[in-house]
């Protein structure tokens, strides 16, 4: 779905201006309004009333009405109502409360009068502060923007450039002939929730961002793409729960597995805030793979095990529409997929480990093993023809505040079903480590460093592996100006 919508820029800027930013991932969405509104103060015992004791005529009133509201409001004393006003008449017969079995004497009675008018002005103050509220609650519902969805989004302008020299064996251009470029990407998110504990995610997507001029996938930004500017719709999928540890979830467009699984890299792999690079936000050879359309489910196991399994294919918005597609190669079982398994287990609080497995099958000119990440024989190591590819990950991340460590390693093992050289094997590795300083220089300060080796083709048969091994360093530190906007320098 595309809507050419070429001057939604400065609309946009001032919308995500009064955006109300959110995380949604793994936590239920709550009554949302557009103002917070302050508590109301918390109301002291009588028995802790510093002013009125066990002697004073007024006690045994204030203790009465204090066990239990519901008599003496429903013999109108009506604390907050718009004309309050006592009247005897009610209190004919004596009220019993319940707790301690107390009873309004004919000495009680006449005691309520005169705290009427002892406290009629913190009555009045409280009167007025209802009102407010019930003003402030009418004109939130009035203008609010749904009672159920909340919109928010995010900008990224990036100003990026490359330097250095050829690579004698994957590079095409020399980083001096590249150009000071500014990018942006704009996304704006429609969540919804019809019960508090599930989730409707519905994005819009605009961006504009050239990959680094360096002729090699490696170098990649984790928000890297080019849609020309039009906005398009690129996530549509609900998150629900099934039972008190299942979480389902059913995609047409935009479900990735890291959505699904925990991907064991805190700090690094948001896509707005965390790692600048692709490489270094998770294993690529596992969370970089097929998204779209599909369905997967979350299962808790038991307290340190969880369980996560995914089907995506190919959905509206993604590199090729086959899920939608009725015709031959195209739909949710004949097109491009993977099929993910996950199992977490958190031996301790602060450590976490998962092994992660992916079938997985390219249609032709849809290879793309890597991720978009590593080299290109990493990415097609027989060419732009049908691949099957088997994926396993090792993740782990341990973290003793400030600091978190985490680091992957990933294997795949891929086969050409077409062409000339059908029933062809390649063998690809990457692995990295990572750590993260937060609250590093200000609160919500955030250090990220990263190293590893993308992925690289160690064997092919009918071809040549790469010769050399590359590695990959990157550094960046995320200061928050505001509450919603941060600078991130970094390089790679």
């Amino acid at each position: 779905m595309r809507l050419n919508l070429s001057s939604l820029i400065l609309l946009v800027g001032w919308v995500f201006a009064k955006a109300i930013a959110s995380p949604v991932s793994g936590t239920p969405l709550p009554y949302l309004s557009l103002e917070p509104v302050a508590p109301l103060e918390r109301l002291n015992s009588v028995r802790e009333l510093q002013d009125v004791g066990p002697e004073d005529w007024a006690y045994t009133a204030f203790v009465t009405c204090h066990l239990s509201l519901v008599p003496c409001r429903r013999n109108r004393v009506s604390f907050g109502e718009p004309r309050f006003q006592y009247k005897p008449y009610s209190f004919r017969n004596p009220v019993s409360v319940n707790q301690g079995q107390r009873t309004l004497s004919p000495t009680d009675l006449e005691t309520i009068p005169n705290l009427q008018q002892e406290y009629s002005a913190e009555l009045a103050s409280l009167r007025t502060q209802t009102h407010n509220l019930e003003a402030r609650a009418a004109e939130i519902t009035a203008h609010s923007f749904s009672t159920t969805t909340r919109l928010n989004g995010e900008i990224i302008f990036a100003l990026t450039d490359t330097f250095g020299t050829k690579s004698k064996n994957d590079a095409t251009a020399s980083g001096s002939d590249s150009e000071t470029t500014l990018n942006y990407r704009v996304r704006l998110h429609f969540d919804t929730s019809f019960s508090g504990n599930d989730l409707l995610r519905t994005r819009l997507q605009m961006r504009q961002t050239s990959q680094p001029n360096t002729g090699t996938a490696m170098s990649n930004f984790n928000f890297g793409g080019d849609n020309g500017g039009t906005t398009e719709m690129t996530q549509l999928y609900y998150r629900f729960p099934v039972a008190d540890n299942i979480t389902g979830f059913i995609s047409a467009v935009g479900l990735d597995f890291d959505l699904v699984a925990p991907f064991l890299n805190p700090g690094m792999a948001s896509g707005a805030s965390g790692s600048p690079a692709r490489f270094g936000m998770y294993n690529p050879n596992i969370y970089l793979q097929v998204g779209g359309a599909g369905a997967a489910v979350s299962v808790r196991v038991a307290e340190p095990l969880r369980l996560d399994l995914a089907y995506l294919t190919r959905g509206f918005g993604g590199s090729a529409n086959d899920a939608p597609s009725p015709l031959p190669g195209g739909g949710i079982f004949g097109s491009t997929y993977s099929a993910y398994a996950q199992v977490t287990v958190s031996p301790t609080p602060d450590l976490d480990l998962a092994f992660a497995y992916v079938n997985a099958y390219y249609s032709t000119n849809e290879v793309n093993l890597a991720g978009g990440t590593g080299s290109r024989e990493a990415i097609q190591p027989f060419g732009p023809v049908a691949t099957a590819a088997n994926h396993f990950g090792l993740q782990g991340s341990y973290h003793f505040s400030p600091l978190s460590l985490s680091g992957w390693v990933g294997y795949t093992n891929a086969e050409a079903k077409a062409g000339q050289r059908q029933g062809d094997n390649a063998s690809i590795w990457n692995w990295a480590v990572t750590m993260v300083v937060e609250d590093l220089g200000k609160e919500g300060g955030l250090l990220g460093l990263s190293f590893g080796q993308p992925p690289k083709l160690t064997h092919v048969d009918g071809g040549d592996p790469n010769g050399d091994t590359s590695l990959h360093f990157q550094a960046f530190y995320r200061y928050p100006v505001t509450k919603k906007i941060d600078i991130t320098p970094g390089f790679s």
